[in-house]
């Protein structure tokens, strides 16, 4: 049995450990009682693989030292170790790790502002529609956005099952023409016209049960006749276009089921609390019900077989049938409620790499700034629909734009980590000094008649000890201002160093110190509308 010791407290039966010394930077002794028989033994912690354990011949108990650099929230361990005989003991745990260059709540309100970052963009960029998108969760003890879709979706389902089973009670068909060979002899009153297609095989000789008919056209006809003639008949057929018309409101709320159900399953595999996953498992099970519901629906009498169709049909039936009326609150409902999901790219994974996420709220920030202060948006890069055209990922892209503004005859372009390099790039924009450089974000000006400049931001994630910002972050700025440039010249107007406070903006000229929080975000306004005028 593993008897796991953290910071000398024993972990027990616990899952979860809060306790004030798991801190940002702080080291985490583990240690463990060694196991009779053991043959390997890894334990990962954060993301890390910190191997086998350290010993000693004097001291044999097995221990591990880690260091969570820049990294906060909840932390999953694991530790296993395979015995002689193949058989593995596991213990799996997760620490809540303290910020340190944030409190908890401020830690917390980044987080929350990054949702709020998120939609506003996905408004700005993306249309009204995206006020009332479905945003993944961030946080593993977030609550699920999903339970109030799946309400509205099993509703939905319930009214298509609803004018499914009244269109078996009473069926609608229609006649329609069914074309088919038939044999020559067993057609009692043949289309002269038909005979005139010998595409089958000839038969001269006379059927013993052929139609007087027939005898005649074959006596006229020289007696070589076709074997088999096409021939039209009319049938019943459930193929209208209101029944295609349900087979595609079945197909749509199914897709977006499916998609609901891809969510919840990603929700489960993060989820760390019991309570959560235990309302998961109702959710999923739900819409594992909705869906064997809609399947049933789809193989009914009237609709199996049949294609689906997108828009509703202008039709006299669809209007004054009562049964199909429904279809129509169905299909506008879903048309003014789109089951958008806004996913934030790449900070749905690193939420415990501080840094990073800090970095990246920086860019959300700056640019959600940009988009409602700057001119007119031409195009955009950070707001991306993927293939099933329900799923929309809000995304830091390196290589294009995040987003192109237009002010009168000024072009201003927003990049995240653009590389700078001795070779020029499509404005002709080098590192002057030969070395490479990659500021977090950099606001590119372009003018008829004029050279184009840059305005850089960088995120650094630290401070001095009085509040400041750090000298070395101010270094960066400095070497970014002298180093950007084309034939010689330093083309950057202005650097600006974004880091975690709630002080004054510091501002030396042409080079910055911009404190900036979710809180505390007006300054970057300021200095922007004060640099783009």
């Amino acid at each position: 049995m593993i008897n796991l010791l953290i910071n000398n407290e024993p972990l027990d039966n616990k899952t979860t450990i809060h306790a004030t010394g798991f801190a940002e930077w702080s080291p985490i002794e583990l240690a463990c009682a060694p196991l009779v028989g053991a043959q390997a033994v890894t334990l990962r912690l954060g993301g890390e693989d910190l191997g086998a354990p350290t010993t000693s011949p004097f001291d044999p108990i097995w221990r591990w030292r880690w260091i969570p650099r820049g990294v906060a929230g909840l932390v999953r361990g694991e530790l296993v170790v395979t015995m002689a005989d193949a058989a593995t003991e596991r213990q799996t745990w997760t620490l809540l790790l303290q910020p340190r260059l944030l409190d908890e709540q401020t830690w917390a309100a980044l987080l929350d502002d990054i949702a709020v970052r998120a939609r506003s963009l996905a408004v700005t960029l993306g249309g009204a529609a995206f006020a009332n998108a479905l945003l993944v969760p961030l946080r593993p003890d977030d609550r699920t956005p999903l339970e109030e879709a799946l309400a509205l979706l099993e509703r939905h389902s319930r009214d298509l099952e609803h004018v499914t089973r009244s269109l078996v009670a009473r069926p609608e068909s229609t006649l329609r023409p069914i074309r088919r060979r038939q044999v020559l002899s067993a057609i009692r009153a043949p289309d002269p016209n038909a005979l005139s297609d010998h595409s089958g095989d000839v038969d001269w000789a006379v059927a013993a049960d052929e139609s007087p008919a027939v005898g005649q056209i074959r006596a006229r006809l020289g007696g070589a006749l076709p074997r088999t003639v096409a021939t039209t008949d009319s049938a019943d057929s459930a193929d209208l276009p209101e029944h295609r018309w349900l087979v595609g409101l079945i197909e749509l709320v199914e897709r977006r089921l499916r998609h609901v159900r891809s969510l919840l399953e990603a929700e489960r595999a993060r989820s760390a609390s019991e309570r959560q996953q235990t309302a998961l498992r109702d959710l999923a099970g739900r819409t594992e019900r909705a869906l064997g519901g809609l399947r049933r629906l789809r193989n009914a009498p009237p609709l199996a077989g049949l294609p689906a169709r997108r828009s509703p049909p202008q039709s006299q039936r669809s209007i004054r049938d009562r049964r199909f009326r429904p279809l129509r609150r169905i299909w506008r409902e879903l048309r003014e409620s789109p089951l958008l999901t806004l996913e934030v790219g790449q900070l749905a994974l690193p939420i415990n790499d501080l840094p990073t996420l800090y970095e990246q709220w920086c860019a959300l920030a700056v640019a959600d700034a940009l988009a409602q202060t700057a001119g007119t948006l031409i195009s955009q890069q950070m707001l991306v629909e993927d293939a099933n055209r329900e799923r929309w990922t809000l995304h830091l892209p390196t290589v294009t734009p995040l987003l192109e503004l237009q002010t009168g005859d000024v072009t201003w372009c927003l990049r995240y980590q653009p590389r700078y390099t001795t070779k020029p790039d499509a404005l002709h924009m080098l590192a002057l000094d030969g070395y490479t450089r990659i500021p977090d974000l950099v606001l590119e000006r372009i003018a008829p008649n004029e050279p184009p400049t840059l305005f850089v931001f960088d995120a650094k994630y630290r401070r001095a000890p009085d509040g400041r910002a750090p000298q070395d972050a101010l270094d960066d700025a400095y070497a970014y201002r002298g180093s950007l440039g084309a034939n010689g010249e330093s083309r950057v107007r202005y650097a600006a160093i974004l880091y975690p406070h709630d002080g004054v903006t510091e501002d030396f000229g042409s080079v910055g110190a911009l404190p900036l929080l979710p809180n505390h975000r007006e300054s970057l306004v300021e200095l922007l509308a004060k640099l783009m005028r």
